[in-house]
């Protein structure tokens, strides 16, 4: 059940980033949502996510906090969930405060540092 309501969640989320446009790759994200599809969401958000599209981020955060389509992996979690959290994504922050509680001293440094090395890779 809890798998099934997470799983929603996302859903719902990828939507507000296909309403933000008509057709194309953000549509083929949220069909793959809805069919339980992961790896195909997560072809289609990486790229977003790297073009700095918060809902993109906040979208894979979701997917490797839960190990949908990926493996779980709280460091990297946080690294989405902050990169979107920096453009203002409430929900994002909020995400990313509450998954720190589940991480360990060493987990929280290499988010950190990860998301560093994103943003020198990727200057706005």
């Amino acid at each position: 059940m809890k798998a099934v309501l997470q799983s929603g969640f996302l859903a719902l989320a990828i939507m507000a980033v296909t309403n933000a446009a008509n057709g194309g790759p953000r549509e083929d994200g949220l069909a793959a949502i809805e069919r339980g599809d992961f790896r195909t969401a997560l072809q289609v958000l990486e790229p977003l996510a790297d073009q700095g599209l918060a809902n993109a981020q906040y979208n894979l955060g979701l997917m490797y906090r839960d190990g949908q389509g990926v493996p779980q992996d709280y460091a990297a979690a946080h690294m989405w969930f902050s990169l979107a959290a920096a453009q203002g994504h409430k929900n994002a922050q909020e995400n990313r405060d509450s998954l720190v509680k589940r991480m360990t001293h060493g987990q929280i440094e290499e988010a950190r540092l990860m998301a560093r090395e994103w943003l020198a890779q990727h200057p706005q």
